[in-house]
């Protein structure tokens, strides 16, 4: 009796490794894609100054591979999240220029802009009793970089003085 318990245990242990090494990934998806010079380097505070904003601080600057980590196809993302202060007088100039300034990034690094959602919402609030802007600009640019096909999530909110920037870059094959 001890010699059969002992028998299923190990083929417990045998089962469970082998199929903890398929579902971690390393043998479903050994091509996990490494991400374009784009995704590595993108400089949301190049973009931001270009549109004439220099003082964000960088809450988060991530890459995650692969991602999902159960995903049906091989991925690999990057999250950048900062955050600055931008007077209301510049705020207009600001949502002006950086959706503009993110799109020539974008171009100069060869993607293509294959498809591209828009939403835009802006408004004034009273804000401890004086009125302030509330902008929301969420863009999603659809690009190729040759077989790399991606998305662009370039976003900001802006509610009284504070512009947060969130960019997330999703690519895959």
């Amino acid at each position: 009796m001890k010699r059969n318990s002992i028998w299923l245990l190990l083929l417990g242990f045998l089962l469970g490794g082998t199929l903890g090494f398929f579902v971690s990934g390393r043998l479903i998806r050994p091509d996990a894609p490494e991400g374009s010079a784009l995704l590595r380097s993108f400089l949301l505070a190049a973009v931001a100054a270009k549109a004439g904003q220099t003082n964000w601080q960088v809450i988060e600057d991530r890459i995650y591979e692969p991602f999902p980590a159960r995903a049906r196809s091989p991925r690999i993302a990057r999250r950048i999240v900062a955050r600055a202060d931008i007077s209301d007088s510049d705020l207009t100039r600001f949502a002006t220029q950086f959706q503009q300034e993110a799109s020539a990034a974008l171009a100069a690094y060869g993607a293509l802009n294959i498809g591209q959602f828009d939403l835009i919402k802006g408004s004034t609030q009273v804000v401890k009793g004086s009125p302030a802007q509330v902008r929301l600009d969420l863009p999603r640019r659809y690009y190729s970089l040759g077989d790399i096909h991606g998305v662009a999530d370039i976003w900001y909110v802006a509610e009284g003085g504070h512009v947060t920037a969130i960019v997330s870059l999703i690519e895959g094959p």
